[in-house]
């Protein structure tokens, strides 16, 4: 219930989230690729709970689009690493930016006490979920 709230409040389920022209799970990749160089796939889709294929075929999108490079892992040459290139990183930015500033403006139209109320609130979750 507090995820489909938060998400509607925040108008993730907006197609149009911040006037991007890519999903939230397209940019939310980027977002985890410049949090945490290297991922592979597997680690997304698990991470996401989403199906490899999906998060394989987005990542195939943003290697095409040159934000992203595959490079073999030096441990193992099965596995894909993932990075971003100095374009992915710029995207990424941009985009965690754009988040930021669209949670403020929603947050600035609260009263001070709901505000207060808010902040409280995550860090219960926070403190709970161990965040």
């Amino acid at each position: 219930m507090f995820n489909r709230t938060y998400l509607q409040a925040m108008e993730l389920f907006s197609s149009s989230y911040l006037d991007v022209d890519s999903s939230l799970t397209s940019n939310r990749i980027l977002v985890e690729l410049y949090l945490h160089d290297g991922y592979t796939a597997a680690n997304l889709a698990r991470l996401f709970g989403m199906d490899r294929c999906y998060i394989a075929r987005e990542v195939r999108k943003h290697v095409m689009e040159g934000f992203i490079v595959r490079n073999e892992s030096p441990t193992d040459a099965r596995i894909l690493e993932l990075h971003l290139t100095e374009k992915g990183v710029t995207r990424a930015e941009e985009y965690m930016k754009m988040s930021e500033d669209a949670v403020s403006k929603r947050i600035e139209t609260l009263s001070e006490i709901d505000r207060k109320r808010l902040i409280e609130a995550f860090n219960t979750i926070n403190d709970i979920l161990k965040y």
